[in-house]
């Protein structure tokens, strides 16, 4: 005789609820694409909001499970194309000087190198960059998948192709990664990696966790 215990029971209806709850989940999902935004998104003052769209359309991508990496470049390779009028930065003329280019030449305490400009500029301007990433980071955590969120199932990589902009120097890049990939990575943690370690390394890392 096989033993149906009160608990084995109890045990099996609980998963079976869960099943439930999750095809609940899936099914209250809208897999439709993101609103095309109204206002030309090729024009650099339209930036922040085809930026937001493209967030829009990697967090609506993930969730309708249509692939599962995806890149967001946040300017060509050097930024020539880039000004920053929400910030006060190319409000009126557009000049080289108000070009990200030359503001990633900058000294942050001091300004850019070539004297054109004065101290906190490239501070101001990363912070934007980071506070996007920041926003990403929200869209993910705010969308619940499984027993956590989709950051949970998530990794996020932050990164520049250089490590002094003055200098042209791709050494020494600082990176930003968010989420554990599903428990793969350890977060809260802050690590230096030594020098003369390639950044192939993370890459390779993040393939492993991505199976």
């Amino acid at each position: 005789d096989l033993d149906y215990s009160p608990d084995i029971v109890e045990h099996h209806m609980q998963a079976v609820r869960e099943i439930e709850k999750q095809t609940e989940d899936l099914a209250s999902i809208a897999c439709t694409p993101p609103t095309v935004p109204a206002d030309d998104p090729t024009r650099t003052v339209n930036y922040p909001m085809t930026l937001s769209a493209q967030m829009n359309l990697i967090t609506t991508a993930f969730r309708c499970d249509l692939t599962r990496v995806a890149t967001l470049q946040l300017t060509n390779f050097n930024g020539d194309d880039l000004y920053f009028p929400w910030l006060g930065y190319g409000t009126t003329a557009i000049t080289s000087a108000d070009r990200y280019h030359l503001i990633a030449h900058e000294i942050a305490e001091h300004g850019d190198a070539y004297g054109t400009a004065g101290p906190g500029r490239k501070i101001k301007v990363d912070t934007w960059f980071t506070e996007q990433f920041a926003e990403l980071i929200k869209r993910l955590k705010g969308i619940n998948e499984g027993a956590g969120t989709m950051l949970d199932n998530t990794a996020v990589v932050f990164i520049n192709h250089m490590g002094d902009g003055r200098l042209h120097d791709s050494s020494d890049l600082p990176c930003i990664l968010a989420g554990s990939c599903g428990g793969a990575f350890k977060t809260g943690q802050n690590l230096d990696p030594g020098s003369n370690v390639p950044t192939n390394r993370l890459h390779v890392s993040l393939a492993n966790a991505m199976g």
